[in-house]
């Protein structure tokens, strides 16, 4: 019996209702999620709730065994289409990436997160800090100051909040885009 697994395009933030039609139609899907802690201001109080959000935002993978329908999979509730090659054929996923995505993953799919001792030693190595004020030097935002709020070392990535027209906004960009402030100032 041969199985294959295929990345599956869903609607992003609804990945779980994709997940759970898929196993209702009988597919073994395979999600992975983490826990993601946010501040929300409710009723005069700021308060803290962590709620369940996908690895792979707009995606799941699922196993297509012998005898499953490839058109079953994409008329199920929640699927926009699987991952295909340019000429058209569904594009499998090796075994072994399968294992390592897997055994990457605790239980369930869960995606630990990184212990804070490596994810502070990441961002140093970046060069960035959270909490600085960097000049952005590329994008539309370039020659916006702001307060770096979080670094992913990993993706090469960070976030930081600019205020626009009196508005704070968070902007995700690379690394190379920000200065630090010294460094701008003297150039």
């Amino acid at each position: 019996m041969s199985t294959r697994w295929v990345s599956v395009c869903t609607f992003e933030g609804r990945e779980f209702d994709a997940e759970f039609e898929l196993s209702r139609a009988g597919f073994r899907v395979f999600a992975p999620w983490q826990m993601d802690d946010e501040e929300v201001f409710r009723n005069g109080r700021m308060r803290r709730r962590s709620k369940k959000v996908a690895r792979f935002p707009g995606y799941i993978f699922v196993e297509l065994l012998e005898g499953h329908s490839l058109y079953r999979l994409q008329r199920t509730g929640g699927v926009i289409s699987v991952a295909r090659r340019q000429d058209g054929a569904v594009l499998p996923i090796a075994d072994k990436v399968m294992d390592l995505l897997r055994e990457a993953c605790t239980r369930d799919g869960y995606w630990p997160p990184e212990a804070p001792d490596v994810a502070a030693e990441r961002a140093a190595l970046c060069g960035y800090r959270i909490g600085e004020v960097v000049v952005l030097k590329d994008g539309p935002f370039a020659g916006f100051p702001g307060i770096v709020e979080r670094i992913d070392a990993g993706r090469q990535i960070m976030v930081v909040s600019v205020t626009i027209f009196g508005r704070s906004t968070s902007v995700e960009c690379p690394l190379s885009w920000a200065s630090d402030t010294d460094t701008a100032m003297a150039g």
